[in-house]
């Protein structure tokens, strides 16, 4: 079998990396742990755990969950309807049901993910989702480490911000930025946002908008004056990318046009 090419493999051990470190996070939890409300409305700590499984579960095709009479407030769309019904199915199960249907799929899923080629379409995608190969691949792996900090966070059991999923997590959430300060934050020709992020992970990187309204990361240095400047930290910048806490909510300084900053911070959120 030809070797896989190293995005797809990087996608792989960044899911491998995080699901193992939530399961060694969780090991030594308490009875009271597990009910803990996370970052995401409506799920626990447990309820997390219940859709990474869910979802690798599905994967591997086997049958997924029946649709449920009604969906709480927390539920907004067709993809969040299926992933509720995976969680809900679980509920009832004791939890180290639950995490070991997570340990068992990710050794499975793991060996078919290494197996499988940019070149083919994926046999299962999540909820019927029209994703190549490689999208698949990184979505599972950004959704495994973004869902390892909403259990660490909710336990208070900080780690993992700088393994290989973080190092995916920036990647995403960067090269999303572009698209975000056009589409969300309606910034004009001309206009530029410049983002720098302490901690684990720490960048700066400067966005600007040229004269054809597209917008593309630009040399920091080239660029000294942007129209704006917000500056966090690493974990923050990932609950703003993730959709996980509110930007009047979020430890965030801003310099230069506060509403140009402040719309893009209100679109940050990229997951569904």
């Amino acid at each position: 079998m030809t070797e896989q090419p190293a995005q797809l493999a990087f996608f792989v051990d960044a899911f491998e990396a995080s699901v193992r470190s939530l399961l060694d996070a969780v090991r030594h939890l308490g009875p009271q742990d597990w009910d803990r409300p996370t970052d995401l409305p409506g799920w626990s700590v447990r309820d997390v755990l219940a859709h990474l499984a869910a979802v690798e579960s599905e994967l591997l095709g086997r049958p997924v969950a029946t649709p449920m009479d009604s969906y709480g407030d927390h539920v907004r769309d067709d993809f969040g309807r299926h992933m509720e019904d995976g969680v809900q199915a679980r509920r009832r199960l004791p939890v180290t049901d639950v995490l070991a249907e997570l340990a068992g799929t990710l050794e499975e899923r793991v060996a078919a993910m290494r197996a499988m080629s940019a070149d083919d379409p994926p046999v299962r995608v999540p909820a019927g989702q029209r994703w190549d190969t490689a999208t698949l691949l990184r979505n599972r792996a950004f959704d495994a480490w973004t869902h390892e900090q909403d259990v660490r966070r909710a336990v208070g059991r900080p780690g993992d911000l700088d393994g290989r999923g973080a190092q995916l997590a920036r990647l995403v959430m960067t090269g999303a930025l572009p698209y975000l300060l056009v589409k969300r934050a309606g910034a004009k020709p001309g206009q530029s946002v410049r983002v720098e992020v302490s901690g684990p992970m720490s960048f700066g990187l400067t966005v600007e908008v040229g004269p054809d309204g597209r917008a593309a990361v630009v040399d920091g240095d080239a660029r000294v004056d942007p129209t704006s400047r917000v500056r966090t930290d690493w974990e923050t910048f990932v609950r703003l990318g993730g959709g996980r806490v509110a930007p009047e909510e979020a430890a965030v300084t801003v310099e230069g046009d506060p509403d140009l900053a402040r719309r893009l911070l209100t679109g940050m959120a990229i997951t569904p």
